[in-house]
């Protein structure tokens, strides 16, 4: 999948059904199969936690929360053989606001597998566990600008008073507040790329949870 068409997809869900499901299932499945060849890329979204008395391996990659996606290799449902878990994606949509959620989300997976990912197709945050240390990088595909919103607010002595509120691009995800369009940018199109496939980051930032 190219930049353009990547974008293309995202902005029109973005504009006429911005539901998780689209950008998991018509962005994110074949964006992933182009570069994680040889894996197979699962939708465990909705593997809650009903199916822990099913038979599958359900704890190897969820516990409270469910990734949206899994990228391993000898997947299978019922196990026949050894799965081998590389990452887990979490995907939001470009206005979801539930960051602390994420977060928790992010810190359950991170005791599943070593490497993470948290998204809303614009911003594409890195977690990587090595040696009981986590590291993070994101990257976004938004140029930096900024919007000012104006809002009528309460009347003030009999006055109708407006709020203006500056909205500043790029931002984490779960933290894009506004409606402004997307203002895209490739700059770090092919960086991400990399990063997805290598299941690697550079060691820019050590996350701290407690």
């Amino acid at each position: 999948m190219n930049f353009e068409k990547y974008i293309n997809l995202v902005t029109w869900f973005f504009e006429n059904d911005n539901r998780e499901e689209n950008y998991q299932n018509r962005v994110m499945i074949p964006f992933l199969e182009t570069l994680c060849t040889g894996f197979d890329v699962v939708d465990t979204s909705m593997l809650t936690k009903e199916w822990d008395e099913r038979g599958i391996e359900r704890h190897k990659f969820a516990g409270l929360y469910t990734p949206d996606l899994l990228i391993a290799s000898n997947w299978k449902l019922h196990k026949t053989e050894k799965v081998d878990y590389k990452s887990l994606i979490e995907i939001k949509t470009p206005t979801a606001q539930d960051r602390k959620h994420a977060e928790s989300e992010v810190k359950e997976y991170l005791d599943k597998v070593s490497f993470v990912v948290l998204t809303d197709c614009v911003t594409w945050e890195f977690y990587m566990k090595e040696n009981e240390q986590i590291y993070y990088s994101f990257y976004s595909l938004e140029q930096e600008h900024k919007t000012t919103h104006i809002e009528k607010n309460k009347r003030y002595r009999k006055k109708l008073k407006l709020r203006s509120t500056v909205y500043n691009y790029p931002a984490q995800v779960c933290k894009r507040e506004g409606t402004a369009s997307i203002v895209w940018s490739d700059k770090y199109w092919e960086k991400i790329k990399k990063i997805i496939a290598s299941r690697s980051i550079d060691k820019e930032k050590v996350i701290v949870w407690q």
